[in-house]
């Protein structure tokens, strides 16, 4: 004997709630998901919304987990949405607080060390500006007998990272460049953590220096 209509009803009305049960909170981020931001700018985050699976507003129940704070650096926000059900919800927001080229512009004092032999040199370096947009970095090197090239290298304006280009001279050539960290609250404390290696036709050397701002 065939059900009733109206109990076919109810059945397919308790498993589509029973569905909706499961169905995790909707989070939708305010703003960009990337964001970028320049040493000295204050960070304001935009925040988010978030609706459980009802459609009911939970944005004021999210929990944000992360700070960004007055360093260059990368950091990430997060926002976690939970329902009356304990089924939560994750998002992310990723915040790039970089220099200006301006704030880059100027002479570094170098500490550089080598493994296979090397020992630590100081050198000098410099940082230009380009166009405004364009950051180039170089260090002489030609002191160091592990690596007597000289060290260039470009990032973009706001960047938080640069890439050394593989290059040579001297007989030597540089290869596996880093990309490397800019670190500090000011342009007054600007420093630099860079890694690369030589390679002088029979022996591998890998670098790693600091730069800091005079």
């Amino acid at each position: 004997m065939n059900k009733p209509k109206f109990i076919k009803f109810f059945v397919v009305l308790v498993l589509l709630s029973a569905c909706a049960e499961k169905s995790p909170p909707t989070i939708s981020m305010k703003g960009d998901e990337n964001m970028y931001i320049f040493v000295g700018d204050e960070f304001v985050d935009p925040g988010v919304t978030a609706t459980d699976y009802r459609g009911k507003d939970i944005s004021d129940k999210v929990q944000v987990v992360g700070s960004v704070d007055d360093n260059a650096g990368y950091y990430t926000i997060d926002y976690l949405a939970s329902d009356r059900k304990g089924v939560t919800t994750l998002a992310t927001r990723n915040v790039y607080r970089g220099f200006r080229s301006t704030d880059l512009v100027g002479s570094y004092d170098v500490s550089h060390t080598t493994n296979n032999g090397g020992g630590t040199y100081n050198y000098t370096g410099s940082i230009s500006a380009n166009g405004g947009d364009i950051v180039n970095f170089s260090m002489d090197n030609s002191a160091c007998p592990t690596a007597p090239v000289s060290l260039l290298a470009t990032m973009n304006k706001g960047a938080l990272q640069f890439d050394i280009p593989d290059q040579s001279d001297n007989g030597h050539s540089i290869s596996n460049g880093s990309y490397n960290v800019l670190n500090g609250g000011t342009a007054d404390q600007v420093s630099l953590s860079v890694s690369f290696q030589t390679f002088n036709g029979a022996i591998t050397y890998d670098h790693n220096a600091t730069w800091t701002k005079q």
